[in-house]
């Protein structure tokens, strides 16, 4: 086992951030996105979605800890939900979100 790198904090701590900004957004009680109630704009999860799918990716050396990550805290969830994404700038989002989920799950049985 190796020891954390700076390098190593700083990149899970942006993918965990992104994933919580992307949670936030989930209403608890329907599961749906809706961008006007979301708290977030458009390029900000935009930004979110790409942060996830560089980390996710087969170019990441560590692809492997943050797909994990996307099922120990639930985030798989989260970003299915994005896939019915309701507001202004939605269409947009959804484009992001399915290349997103395209990336994850491709290097991924268990998220399939």
């Amino acid at each position: 086992m190796t020891v954390p790198t700076d390098e190593n904090r700083r990149e899970r701590s942006e993918f965990v951030k992104a994933t919580e900004m992307l949670d936030a957004c989930v209403d608890n009680d329907n599961g749906k996105v809706v961008l006007s109630t979301c708290g977030h704009s458009v390029p900000e999860l935009k930004e979110a979605l790409t942060i996830v799918s560089k980390y996710c990716g087969p170019a990441h050396l560590n692809s492997k800890i943050y797909r994990s990550l996307l099922v120990t805290n639930a985030a798989i969830y989260t970003l299915m939900s994005f896939l019915g994404v309701e507001g202004e700038g939605g269409v947009e989002l959804l484009e992001v979100v399915i290349k997103c989920l395209k990336v994850v799950i491709r290097e991924s049985m268990e998220l399939r």
